[in-house]
């Protein structure tokens, strides 16, 4: 653990997000967990994570991390008659708090919820603290940690009182926020959040890379799909939109030795591409993808993620002060997390039977890891979502006849506020 006066850097990217809606991560699993073993190895997990057991303080001279005097425990709220196909974001309070990122707060916390099926599983991890690949990271100790632990497992960790389903959290810390960040917060609680999930299967996505392959161009599986779901969902997300800015393709673990594969933060450097177009078709979904991997290609350069990487006091941290700021009214963010794990970590019966992810940007695209394919999760502020019709998932005239008529597995949920 990191000393009682230890502070720990947060960067300019890392301060951006104070006052932003925090990583928010739902698994439903099919049976309840061992609540005491649960708490214990998460509490283990988090000895292993001391960035990850820290709270955000004003320091006067800006933002930091600073340790927590008491490791927090999973809380067990009370049941809930409910089953994942009912979810909407609307009721995220019922199972977790700390929806924001805000001083005060632990940075990452954990609940459990039983449901009529088996538990939810929350988990809440300020963006300002790390990604998403820092949050597979601990996910992926905690469970390691869990089944160390044994069947047999004796060791008692602090109980918590059971909380209602319905607590409200709190907004300490919003006193100590910046203008600017206040001005952040009280927007994004304003946003309206409509939210809608999509499962595509391994033979879709052969189908699509072949579909938008050319003589002189076969695009990877992440440029095809990206493409794709903009050029088919684009308009729907956000009728104006100008830029895709790309998070995680450009991962920069391992690239530097400052920054290693198991490094924990914001790892990702951001690459914005410019959209002319958004129309749904073949051609416009092409030219997209030569854009992209030229982007991405430049982010990637050694060079160029040696000059965004700075160090202070022995802390790695990235810097693209250069890339124009994030516009929530014309900027689609789209991420890739479908190489994670954090839907197969299991606590004792199995991985999750299904899990939501809440994407913090007004508009975005989120690809997530399944069994077979991906899982997509989108966010959008209009009303008039068609995403989550089943519809014939062609991909465009003209394209294999394999395509033709498969149909999506696809979900529903819808936010107001936060989300």
């Amino acid at each position: 653990m990191i000393g009682n006066n230890d502070y720990l850097l947060l960067s300019r990217y890392d301060q951006a997000l104070i006052g932003a809606p925090s990583i928010v991560r739902l698994f439903h699993y099919a049976y309840i967990p061992d609540v005491d073993r649960l708490r214990y190895t998460f509490q283990a997990a988090l000895e292993r994570f001391p960035r990850l057991a820290t709270k955000i303080v004003n320091t006067g001279e800006g933002f930091r991390l600073a340790p927590l005097p008491l490791l927090p425990s999973v809380t067990l709220r009370g049941p809930l008659e409910w089953t994942l196909d009912q979810f909407s974001s609307e009721q995220l309070p019922q199972f977790i708090n700390n929806l924001e990122t805000l001083p005060g707060r632990p940075v990452l916390i954990a609940s459990l919820t039983p449901v009529s099926r088996g538990a939810v599983l929350a988990i809440s991890m300020s963006h300002s603290a790390g990604d998403g690949s820092s949050l597979n990271q601990f996910q992926k100790c905690w469970g390691e940690l869990f089944a160390e632990a044994g069947s047999h497992f004796t060791v008692r960790a602090t109980v918590d009182p059971v909380v209602g389903s319905g607590a409200k959290h709190s907004v300490c810390g919003q006193h100590s926020l910046g203008a600017e960040a206040i001005h952040r917060l009280n927007y994004l609680r304003q946003m309206k959040r409509n939210l809608r999930v999509m499962k595509l299967d391994a033979r879709f996505l052969d189908v699509l890379r072949k579909s938008l392959s050319t003589s002189d161009l076969v695009p990877t599986l992440n440029e095809a799909l990206t493409a794709f779901l903009v050029h088919r969902y684009g308009q729907q997300l956000l009728d104006c939109a100008l830029g895709v800015r790309l998070r995680m393709p450009v991962d920069v673990r391992g690239i530097d030795a400052r920054i290693g594969p198991s490094f924990v933060g914001n790892g990702f450097l951001e690459a914005v591409v410019p959209l002319d177009r958004l129309e749904d078709d073949r051609a416009a979904a092409r030219r997209t993808i030569r854009l992209i991997r030229t982007a991405v290609k430049q982010v990637r350069d050694l060079g160029y993620v040696a000059s965004s990487i700075k160090s202070v006091d022995g802390h790695a941290y990235l810097d693209q002060s250069e890339l124009p700021p994030f516009e929530p009214k014309t900027d689609i963010v789209s991420t890739n997390l479908s190489q994670l794990t954090f839907n197969r970590v299991d606590f004792g019966g199995g991985p999750p039977v299904g899990y939501r992810c809440m994407l913090p940007a007004p508009a975005g695209i989120l690809i997530g890891p399944a069994a077979d394919g991906v899982q997509v999760h989108f966010a959008s502020e209009r009303d008039d979502l068609r995403i989550g019709e089943r519809e014939r998932s062609d991909i465009w005239d003209g394209g294999d006849d394999a395509v033709a008529g498969t149909e999506r597995s696809v979900s529903a949920t819808r936010s107001v506020g936060e989300g």
